[in-house]
Order: C-alpha cells, then structure tokens, then sequence
C-alpha cells in the first residue's frame, strides 16, 4: 500500500515555534512531526511513502533521506492550494485500488489509518470525526455533513455540520480527476474537488474508532496539546 504526505505548504502561524524550520519537523515524541506520521503510516500497512515538497523543501527532503521507502516529489506551484500538491504526487496516475493521503501537520493513530484504508468500496473516503465537543480548535476545524455513510458538504465555514474532517483521505481515480477538473477551474484545494464528487454523490465518510485520538497541529496552542500527551497519537 501507498501513501501521499503533503509537506508543500508555509505553516505560518507556527513560526514563533518553527522559526526558519518547516511546522513538519518540529520535535515531537522522540523524533519529529513528519517522522511520527510517516510511521504510523507504515504500521497501518504503508511500504512506500510519497513526500510532496515545496516551501522550505531542503530541510525536508534532508530528513526525509534517511527514511527507507520515501520518494519525493517537487510541487513548483507549492503556493497554490493544497490540492496542486496531491498531483504532484501522481505524475503516473493512481495506484490500483488507490491510495492514501496524509497531511503532514496531522496526527492520526495508525488503527485509524488503517480504517480508511480498509473501508472498502469504490468510492473516495475521508476519515471523520463526529465528536463535535472533543475537537481541539473546532473554529479552524473544516467541517463536514454526513448523512449515512456519504459525506454531502464539506468546508472551513460549514455552518450546519456533523462531522470534522480529520485529514486522511482514501484517493481514486475519480478524486484525481476531481482536484484536476477544480485546478483548471481555478479551484485548487482538496476541498474543491471534494465538492466535485460530493455532487457526483461519490464521497464516503469514515468514522474514527472511538478509541482513537487525533489533531491538526496548525497553531502553537495544538503543538502544545500534542506535546503534553504523544501517546494518543501512537
């Protein structure tokens, strides 16, 4: 099995902690933000990794170089939204059956992992959480509405949601096309192509265990939360 980390972007409210190192290596656990989700990516079944770099590429791809199994992957238009960095990872298409996504700034227990990949069906699916009161920073969350098991809207300003969307996605064929028809529309995140199959009804939502914790490592209040408590994230 496959996965896409997508490691592009600037993290900008998080540099009174990174300063000039990417939000992705800070420490975290014993070795980094980055390292901790490439390896709960492998122990939820994940052999090969591909790191989409952009800003502040070197100091990642120098991490990266000692991980067996990572293969990166230059976004040039890494300033764009993040769905430009999802097909800087697929220059050959999507894998049969498809593959997983990861962003880098999320932490996400490998059981939960292995729950999108496992899922089963033909369709897209992301990994949700319905917890509505335990999410950490749910102003920033982007939320989504699911009704069964499809997911039917999806954005950071939902304002009638259900679910949160917890950052791990199961990729297709159809999502590749999505985020590609979006990008030429001028609507470059994985949102916008979400949007696209929501419409196609084609994008199905996966519930975190229950056992399962997770969080967005977006500001230096979450990068202080993760820190005080690792273990949830193993």
């Amino acid at each position: 099995m496959q996965a896409i980390v997508i490691a592009a972007g600037q993290g900008t409210r998080l540099v009174a902690e990174t300063g000039d190192r990417p939000k992705s290596l800070l420490p975290f656990d014993g070795g980094t933000v980055l390292s901790t989700i490439v390896g709960n990516l492998r122990r939820a079944g994940v052999t090969r990794v591909r790191l989409v770099v952009g800003c502040r590429r070197e100091a990642i791809e120098a991490a990266a170089r000692a991980w067996d199994g990572v293969t990166l992957h230059a976004n040039p238009r890494w300033e764009g939204g993040n769905g430009l960095s999802v097909l800087a990872a697929l220059p050959d298409g999507v894998p049969a059956g498809g593959i997983l996504l990861s962003m880098s700034d999320h932490l996400v227990p490998p059981r939960a992992i292995a729950a999108v990949a496992q899922a089963g069906g033909e369709t897209s699916r992301l990994l949700v959480d319905r917890r509505i009161g335990e999410i950490f920073d749910i102003d920033d969350a982007t939320k989504v509405r699911v009704a069964g098991s499809r997911i039917v809207a999806i954005g950071k300003e939902l304002s009638d949601f259900n679910a949160v969307d917890c950052g791990v996605f199961w990729v297709t064929d159809a999502m590749r096309a999505a985020l590609e028809a979006s990008a030429r529309a001028g609507r470059e995140s994985i949102s916008d192509g979400v949007r696209a199959l929501i419409a196609a009804n084609a994008m199905q939502a996966v519930e975190i265990p229950a056992d399962c914790a997770w969080i967005d490592i977006d500001t230096p209040a979450a990068y202080a939360h993760a820190c005080a408590a690792p273990e949830r994230y193993r």
